[in-house]
């Protein structure tokens, strides 16, 4: 499902921003 691929994709790049974020 492409729709769920984007979702997964966008929340793993916030997350990953948020770590940036936290150092």
């Amino acid at each position: 499902y492409v729709a769920k691929g984007t979702v997964m994709n966008n929340y793993a790049h916030i997350f990953d921003l948020l770590v940036r974020l936290r150092q």
